[in-house]
């Protein structure tokens, strides 16, 4: 797919490993992976606004653990997914607003 939409592949390589990593975690905690795919979305969604953005992808990658943190917190007291994303979309707003001040 990176190829045909002639990206970068080490950009495609680090998706993956992302990827993988999210996965492997959710296995190895037994988590259900619907919840990883949540996460992996989530991330996904930071690393294509970082790019249209023109942004390095370590602000990503910081959004991307902010983004895991939230999602875990959720998890452990129990809340519905969809007030993470809340507070993921929040999270990233603030971000927004202190990268164009």
């Amino acid at each position: 797919v990176a190829e045909t939409l002639g990206q970068d592949l080490a950009l495609a390589v680090l998706k993956l490993a992302a990827c993988a990593t999210l996965v492997t975690a959710a296995e190895t905690l037994g988590r259900d992976l619907s919840l990883a795919a949540v996460s992996l979305a989530a991330f996904a969604t930071s690393v294509q606004v970082a790019e249209t953005l023109g942004q390095d992808l370590a602000l990503a990658v910081l959004k991307l653990a902010a983004c895991a943190t939230l999602v875990t917190v959720a998890e452990t007291l129990g809340r519905d997914l969809s007030l993470a994303a809340v507070g993921l979309a929040a999270f990233a707003t603030s971000v927004q607003v202190a990268e164009i001040i």
